[in-house]
C-alpha cells in the first residue's frame, strides 16, 4: 500500500494576516476607564521564509500591511494652557513592514505552538485630529500639515498559541520605539505656538491576530 505523500516544502510560503491592538494602560488617556478608545488595526500579506526547510522549526516572516490608528478622549488628549483648545481625538493611517523571527516550540500532525519577535517600521499618512473650543460650541477636524515625514518604529512580540494547517491564532504585544508621529507639528492658540503631539508618551499595546496560509502549512 502506498504511503502518505511527503509534504513539499517551499522556501517561500505566503498568506494573509489581520489583527487589532489596544492600549490597556490608556497611556495618553488616563482620566477615564479603558473603553478601548485607543486602538490600531492592521491588514496585509504574510511572506514566510522557511530558512529551516529540514526541520521546519525556524522561519522569518515579513508582513507588508496597512494600519489604522485611532484614539479619543472627550476630556482632552491635550489641552492648551489657556484652555482655548482641547484635542479630543487623533487618527492616522500608515503602511508598515514587520520583520519577525519565529521559532516553533511544539508541533504534531494536528497543531503547533510558536513564538516570534521582531521589528516594524512604517510610514504615516492622513494624520488628522479633532478639537473643540473653550465654549464647546463646535468640533473641528484638522489635518496635520507642514510637519514633515513621520516614521513609526515598534518592537513586536508574538505567541502563536494555535497553529493549524491553513491558519493560526496569535497573541500580539507591540511597544513604541519612536515618538508620536509629527511630534514637531505646531498648533497656535492665543498667538502662541504649541507642539501637542510632542507631549504624548510612548505606549505599548496588546491584541489578537489571525493568519491564513494561501501556500504551505504550519504543520509538518
Amino acid at each position: 500500500m502506498a504511503g502518505k505523500p511527503e509534504q513539499k516544502i517551499h522556501f517561500l510560503d505566503y498568506g494573509l494576516n489581520a489583527n487589532i491592538l489596544v492600549d490597556p494602560q490608556m497611556t495618553n488617556n488616563t482620566s477615564k476607564d479603558n473603553d478601548f478608545s485607543t486602538y490600531a488595526y492592521h491588514l496585509g500579506l504574510s511572506l514566510h521564509l522557511n530558512i529551516d526547510k529540514k526541520k521546519g522549526n525556524n522561519r522569518i516572516t515579513l508582513k507588508p500591511r496597512y494600519g489604522n490608528f485611532s484614539e479619543r478622549n472627550d476630556d482632552g488628549l491635550w489641552t492648551s494652557p489657556d484652555d482655548e483648545i482641547r484635542i479630543v481625538s487623533t487618527r492616522y493611517q500608515y503602511v508598515e513592514m514587520p520583520v519577525i523571527l519565529e521559532r516553533r516550540l511544539f508541533g504534531n500532525s494536528k497543531y503547533s505552538i510558536a513564538v516570534g519577535a521582531g521589528y516594524s517600521a512604517g510610514y504615516v499618512f492622513n494624520h488628522s485630529y479633532q478639537w473643540i473650543d473653550k465654549a464647546v460650541t463646535s468640533m473641528t477636524k484638522e489635518p496635520v500639515t507642514n510637519a514633515g515625514t513621520a516614521i513609526t518604529q515598534r518592537l513586536i512580540g508574538e505567541l502563536h498559541f494555535y497553529e493549524f494547517k491553513f491558519g493560526r491564532l496569535t497573541a500580539v504585544y507591540a511597544k513604541d520605539l519612536s515618538s508620536y508621529p509629527h511630534a514637531n507639528y505646531q498648533l497656535s492658540s492665543s498667538g502662541i505656538d504649541y507642539t501637542p503631539f510632542a507631549e504624548k508618551k510612548k505606549s505599548w499595546y496588546v491584541g489578537l491576530e489571525m493568519g491564513i496560509r494561501l501556500r504551505g502549512s504550519w504543520l509538518r
